[in-house]
Order: structure tokens, then C-alpha cells, then sequence
């Protein structure tokens, strides 16, 4: 055997701690997990009953076996808020008001809206959004383009259905108002109704306000979609960007096809910019 250094490991076996005991002998622990406080990290199978309960916050159970039953980090459960993939052949599903608002949650927070922001969506069912008294739209931005999370850049499918009775205020310039609020680069709604939207904007200024998407970005589309029933409410002295279907476009390359909007009802100061498909 060459000479050198070799590493010598010999087996830990209590839990980790700063007292461990090893051979049956109590001896301090001077690891990384001890003084650099790295208590959270751990390998698959190298700690004995390790549970999502007994390990913090920063983990939990993994309840649908895709760590072999051990725990996984917290932000990995995430992924399975929604059945499906989130891809074209099986994309997430959004049955309920409450799948909806998660969504919202998710590309309105930076460290989640990277993975959720371009995902494929699907609705299951018609969605009744009264429950929710003051819905904060997807991808919501303020400023018309200043996005808290990420833009949404996937793709939402209403597959034939309805989101019904939905409600927004947020008094904040250039705030958006809409299912989604930015629709960013190669983002599509389609196949998708919505009756009954109902925004206070207040005496903000410059609010984008649509009965589907707020503002709509470059290389983006809405096809076969449909408001009944917008009512928009403000009271400022500047402009607001109104649409049955988008407030605003941004960029020249947006689609908007075989679309519809009626039961507009516009109470605003300023009349510019309003208009019955794009403000």
C-alpha cells in the first residue's frame, strides 16, 4: 500500500448530538452537524427512527412514498399540492376555489413561483369563488408589470368550465386585477368562462383591470374564452386600463382569439382607456 493519509470512519451509534456514543463509549462530537448547527441534514437510512416530527419544521412526512417513506424537505411536498405532473400530457388539476388560491399563493412567492409559474393547468370542474372575500390574482403585480413572483407562463386550460363570482381590491398603483394578473412570454389561458367578477379599485391609479388576465405580455394567448358580468368601480383622476377580457397589453405579439365579453359595467372618472375586449 502506498503511503499517504487514508480517511478511517467508524460508526456513530446514537443520534447525532454534541455527545455521541461510539463502541459503546460517550465521546464529543466535533462534526459539522454539531457546531455548525446543520441539524436539519441527514441520509437516507443513517438515523434511526427519523420522522418528519422528531426532525422540525424543515421536513415532512413523506406521504406518498417518493423517498421511501422517509422524510422529505419541506419544500418538496409542495410539488404535491395539485394531482398531476404539470406537464402538457398530465397536467396539474385545479378542482376547487381552494386549488385556485393556492396557486395564486405559490407564483405570488418567489422561491415557489419557479416552479409553478410555467406549469400546464387544468380545471376539473366549474369554480365558485364567493367564499373568497378578496382573491389575489395569479402571478399579481403592481406598477402593471412589477410582478411579486414570477409572471405566469404556462398554460391554464379551463376545459369547458366556469370561475364564478370573484372579487378583488387592491387600491395599490398600477395594481392588476384578473384571474392572472401577468400573463408573461408563451402564457395561455383557453377553453375557460368567467362570469361575475366584481373589482373596487378605489382612487388608485393606472390599475390594469380584466375579466380573465390583467396585463398581457409579448407572445402570449387567449382563445376561447368568455366574461359575463365585469363591474369595475374607481374613483381616480388618472387613467385606468379596463377590459372585458385584459386590461393592457404590453408588446405586440399577444393573441387574443375567438373571445368574448358582455355585462361590462365601467364606473370610473376617466374614460380613456376602457374598452369591451382590451383597455
Amino acid at each position: 500500500m502506498e503511503m499517504g493519509i487514508y480517511p478511517y470512519f467508524r460508526e456513530i451509534d446514537s443520534h447525532q448530538d454534541t455527545e455521541v456514543t461510539m463502541s459503546g463509549k460517550k465521546v464529543l462530537m466535533f462534526g459539522s452537524n454539531s457546531y455548525m448547527g446543520l441539524t436539519n441534514c441527514y441520509a437516507s437510512g443513517t438515523i434511526a427512527n427519523a420522522t418528519a416530527s422528531n426532525l422540525g419544521e424543515a421536513f415532512k412526512a413523506d406521504a406518498k412514498g417518493n423517498n421511501s417513506g422517509y422524510p422529505l424537505l419541506a419544500w418538496e411536498t409542495e410539488k404535491e399540492m395539485f394531482d398531476g405532473e404539470g406537464t402538457e400530457e398530465k397536467p396539474f388539476l385545479i378542482k376547487n376555489a381552494s386549488d385556485l388560491t393556492k396557486l395564486a399563493a405559490f407564483t405570488n412567492n418567489k422561491t415557489t413561483a419557479e416552479y409553478y409559474a410555467n406549469k400546464y393547468y387544468q380545471l376539473t370542474a366549474d369554480i365558485d369563488m364567493s367564499g373568497i372575500a378578496n382573491y389575489k390574482p395569479v402571478s399579481y403585480a403592481t406598477s402593471m408589470h412589477t410582478v411579486q413572483g414570477k409572471a405566469f407562463t404556462g398554460t391554464l386550460d379551463g376545459n369547458n368550465h366556469i370561475i364564478r363570482n370573484v372579487t378583488m381590491s387592491y387600491p395599490t398603483y398600477g395594481a392588476t386585477h384578473g384571474i392572472i394578473g401577468y400573463l408573461g412570454t408563451n402564457g395561455t389561458v383557453k377553453n375557460l368562462g368567467v362570469e361575475n367578477v366584481t373589482v373596487n379599485g378605489a382612487a388608485a391609479t393606472y390599475l390594469c383591470i380584466g375579466g380573465v388576465v390583467a396585463s398581457l405580455g409579448d407572445s402570449t394567448t387567449i382563445e376561447n374564452t368568455y366574461v359575463r358580468g365585469l363591474k369595475v368601480t374607481t374613483t381616480a383622476d388618472a387613467a385606468t386600463f379596463v377590459g372585458g377580457i385584459t386590461g393592457r397589453t404590453f408588446g405586440n405579439s399577444g393573441k387574443i382569439k375567438n373571445c368574448y365579453a358582455t355585462g361590462l359595467t365601467y364606473e370610473t372618472k376617466k374614460t380613456s382607456n376602457l374598452g369591451g375586449i382590451v383597455g
